[in-house]
């Protein structure tokens, strides 16, 4: 899996952070999450690339804490192109 370096929270460019949590997902945990658990949310730390699964964005930010305490997350629903739409 190739992975950019995570720059300094200090420093982090939220497009960049949103690419790296994308691609992660695509490497990581599509194959995986997508053929079961169309709909559920993955808060995914960019840092470590560690994740944590819910039925609801605060359920997967509680799980992917557990896993990444300090972590810097993007959060993404299972088989959706966004996490939220706007209406």
């Amino acid at each position: 899996m190739t992975t950019l370096p995570a720059p300094p929270r200090h420093r982090i460019n939220m497009k960049l952070a949103a690419e790296m949590g994308r691609r992660i997902y695509a490497e990581k945990y599509r194959q995986i999450y997508e053929p079961e658990h169309i709909g559920k949310f993955l808060d995914i730390d960019i840092e470590s690339g560690l994740a944590g699964l819910g039925d609801s964005p605060e359920e997967a930010r509680v799980a992917a804490k557990a896993v990444a305490p300090g972590g810097f997350f993007y959060l993404v629903r299972i088989g959706f192109p966004t996490a939220f739409e706007l209406h």
